[in-house]
């Protein structure tokens, strides 16, 4: 982010995507390479930056649930939602540090054309999850905590650009029976310990981007996230947004193809 119409472009569009199941870390990358001519190693760490600002917008939308989980926690009243939200966090990491492992490998070797072409067939994926569960399904009346270990190593893979981590996880709590309320919100409280970890796994190169840069991007990015969250979360209980993430898919192969 070399100028304030980056930094706002960008935190404008993270403040939009994260609450709609189309990957906001991969359409991040696609702008910051393609458009801005961003290497990849950067362009991610600009999108975790980003992430910061919208975890915090799910903070306070979600500030009484998150305030009720944190006091039963600490007065060691551990409910079942509770243990659900706990277990999905600790099985995230088992998907999570393979596939981190292997997305900074591949961000430092390959070219941003390449990279291009892979958020473009992992944004097909998410296309492929989202038409899933689009059955008639009745919602489970009791939380099963083995779906919260099957919830977690989904949201693990998600560090991958191209795979939605809303997309992923709303998904799979539909596919296991769940109401599309419980697993929206459920969704959105599981982002914030994760992007809690991963930007303090990256927080040493998030500094190479500059404090001052990230706080701006933060800032606009939160009020964004708060002021589009109430609005676009609804949409994304209601509109398919599978052929939108095909489409970028296809536009995102061609692009790299034709850069290669």
């Amino acid at each position: 982010m070399n100028n304030l119409f980056q930094i706002l472009l960008l935190s404008i569009l993270q403040g939009i995507l994260e609450w709609l199941p189309v990957s906001s870390e991969g359409n991040i990358l696609l702008v910051t390479i393609s458009v801005f001519k961003i290497n990849p190693s950067e362009a991610f760490r600009i999108a975790i930056s980003l992430h910061i600002g919208t975890m915090l917008s799910a903070i306070i939308f979600y500030r009484k649930d998150l305030v009720s989980l944190l006091k039963n926690l600490f007065i060691f009243r551990i409910n079942r939602y509770l243990k659900f939200i706990l277990i999905s966090t600790i099985s995230t990491g088992i998907s999570f540090l393979p596939s981190y492992i292997f997305l900074k490998e591949i961000l430092s070797i390959t070219s941003g054309s390449i990279i291009t072409i892979i958020i473009g067939i992992m944004l097909f994926v998410t296309g492929f999850l989202l038409h899933l569960p689009r059955g008639k399904m009745e919602s489970k009346k009791d939380i099963i905590l083995f779906d919260a270990f099957i919830l977690g190593i989904a949201q693990g893979f998600s560090i991958i650009p191209g795979i939605s981590r809303s997309g992923i996880t709303i998904s799979t709590l539909l596919l296991r029976g769940y109401s599309s309320n419980f697993s929206l919100k459920t969704s959105f409280i599981l982002s914030i310990p994760a992007v809690i970890a991963i930007a303090f796994i990256e927080s040493h190169s998030l500094i190479n981007i500059g404090i001052d840069k990230i706080i701006v991007a933060i800032i606009i990015t939160c009020i964004t996230g708060l002021i589009t969250i109430r609005m676009l979360t609804y949409l994304a209980k209601r509109i398919r947004f599978e052929k939108f993430c095909i489409l970028i898919g296809i536009l995102s192969i061609i692009s790299g193809l034709i850069n290669l």
